[in-house]
């Protein structure tokens, strides 16, 4: 696994892999316990009121995209892809992560199999580019060569911010211990607002993911 990279947004997302399992240093999390993490996403972010909130971070992904509420096998297929690129199985390039410098990952990461693989877009990573957009990009190709485990970080980000005002806010620090409490903390609370939300919609209401209390 990796250390903390300096990017903001993949160093929250490895913060929040890490307070899944109560370790402080992301370089020491395993094949085992990220497999944990990407089943309990994978059970989540497939459902209310998850598929709702992801929006805010990856519109048009496979987890939140409207054609695929009606087809749960894609959005599985989708999740399967972009959840679980990390494993030693997932094929690899020669091409390099920008965020993490370790091989990019060899797959198309999208359910037809129509993108460019190894490359990620705005579905998979927030605040880029969609996937016709090459303005500003090298040699003209759209898209930005991601690693697996970048991958599943920026999949784990939400859930290390607190929604506020329907956004997400994310604390990056030079100090790791601050970081990492930052997530553990927002973390513990969605996970204990999505148990609420779900039981609400099991009971026939309607719920979505709690804003984070201000003071």
């Amino acid at each position: 696994m990796i250390p903390y990279t300096g990017h903001p947004l993949i160093d929250v997302g490895l913060a929040t892999l890490a307070a899944f399992h109560d370790k402080p240093d992301p370089s020491t999390l395993t094949e085992k316990e990220l497999d944990q993490v990407a089943d309990f996403l994978e059970t989540h972010y497939l459902q209310e009121p998850m598929t709702s909130f992801l929006t805010v971070a990856f519109p048009n992904s496979g987890f939140t995209q409207p054609a695929f509420a009606k087809n749960p096998k894609k959005r599985k297929t989708y999740a399967e892809k972009v959840l679980r690129a990390y494993k030693a199985s997932v094929p690899t390039l020669s091409t390099k992560c920008v965020f993490t410098g370790l091989p990019a990952v060899g797959i198309a990461l999208d359910v037809k199999d129509e993108l460019t693989p190894g490359r990620a877009y705005r579905q998979h990573i927030p605040l880029v580019t969609g996937e016709d957009v090459i303005n500003f990009m090298p040699y003209g190709d759209s898209g930005l060569p991601i690693s697996g485990i970048a991958l599943l970080a920026l999949q784990a980000l939400p859930l290390g911010c607190a929604k506020i005002s329907g956004k997400l806010l994310a604390v990056h620090s030079n100090d790791p211990e601050v970081m990492y409490e930052c997530a553990r903390w927002f973390l513990d609370y969605n996970r204990k607002g999505l148990i609420t939300a779900r039981m609400a919609l099991q009971s026939g209401g309607k719920a979505k993911m709690p804003e984070f209390p201000r003071k």
